[in-house]
């Protein structure tokens, strides 16, 4: 049984000691804070356990393992101290500030021969991959195509024109062709902005259209967007037109930022989720019943990867229960 001493009392250290002592190969011994009062209020839920001010009395008592919780500044100092008096470190993520203070730690605790680790959560958990299933085909490439053309009366002297607005539809024309030989997880979308004006006699001299492209990674919607550009280009060519477009947007692949992430969660378990009434439930109520058919679908599609389908159908009006257990973090920052 390793003997684990705890720098931090805030809720990720009572989540860690939980955790730990579910393996069965830890015992929670002794807890540093600055205040004493702190330090033993933090203590109560695990009887007697030793609490400490001086942080070398800490160190020097019997602890096998020690897990650092303290503010991020704080870490490097703390976690240098722990290694030299020879004992293994976790440290709650980010470990430190800069990669230097991280290779003198590794140096040191292989000086020492003592573990070294970065507590961190198992970022393959299902509700990972539930974000990361929502959040493929979301690389886009977006652009606003512009094309020029001359104007000209289209009933005295259409022959005279270029209309901009027949280049702007076989762009349209050549990219809905174009949706068959392109991925099944790709698409294509596009709207007016500008269609050149309003009068039907007139070959119109200018018009925009924006078009958005996305796929599930950024080298295939570089690559569609180009397809793309060359139906534009074309599309300029057969109508004696000149094309210009403009990026306007670009989403890249979904990489998550960890440290930040974490600051988030503990933030908003610190403030705690808002509390509904009865008022509340009715509004929300009124506002999925002006929902389609189909949007409702996706929402309890989504709601499926965490609730039963009984669940779903007890009560629309009523908020799921934030206490299931699906919801819940999976495992420990361990």
């Amino acid at each position: 049984m390793l003997k684990l001493g705890i720098i931090g009392t805030s809720w990720i250290s009572h989540e860690f000691i939980t955790a730990a002592h579910q393996t069965g190969h830890y015992h929670l011994q002794a807890v540093y804070s600055r205040k004493m009062k702190t330090a033993q209020e933090f203590c109560e839920p695990y009887g007697a356990i030793s609490c400490y001010t001086d942080f070398i009395d800490f160190l020097d008592s019997e602890l096998d393992v020690i897990y650092i919780a303290s503010p991020n500044s704080l870490h490097f100092a703390q976690a240098k101290l722990a290694i030299l008096a020879k004992k293994h470190v976790i440290i709650e993520k980010p470990a430190v500030t800069t990669p230097s203070e991280w290779k003198e730690l590794v140096k040191l605790a292989n000086e020492h021969q003592v573990y070294l680790f970065e507590a961190a959560r198992n970022y393959q958990e299902e509700a990972f991959q539930v974000v990361k299933n929502f959040l493929s085909n979301q690389e886009i490439l977006g652009a606003n195509f512009t094309f020029d053309g001359i104007a000209a009366h289209a009933g005295g002297e259409p022959h005279l024109g270029r209309s901009a607005l027949d280049a702007v539809e076989l762009m349209n024309v050549g990219c809905n062709y174009l949706r068959e030989h392109i991925i099944d997880a790709a698409r294509i979308h596009y709207a007016y902005s500008d269609p050149g004006g309003t009068a039907p006699n007139v070959v119109q001299s200018h018009a925009v259209i924006k078009y958005e492209v996305r796929a599930p990674k950024v080298s295939q919607v570089q690559e569609l967007f180009t397809r793309v550009v060359d139906v534009a280009r074309g599309a300029a060519l057969m109508t004696g037109t000149k094309m210009k477009y403009e990026i306007t947007m670009a989403f890249s692949d979904y990489v998550p930022n960890r440290t930040l992430g974490a600051v988030v969660d503990q933030c908003m378990r610190e403030l705690g989720a808002p509390e509904w009434t009865e008022p509340d439930y009715r509004l929300a109520a009124e506002f999925l019943r002006t929902y389609p058919r189909t949007t409702m679908v996706g929402i309890r599609e989504k709601l499926g990867y965490y609730f039963e389908p009984e669940e779903l159908d007890a009560d629309p009006g009523k908020a799921l229960d934030r206490t299931h257990p699906s919801l819940q973090p999976q495992g420990s920052t361990a």
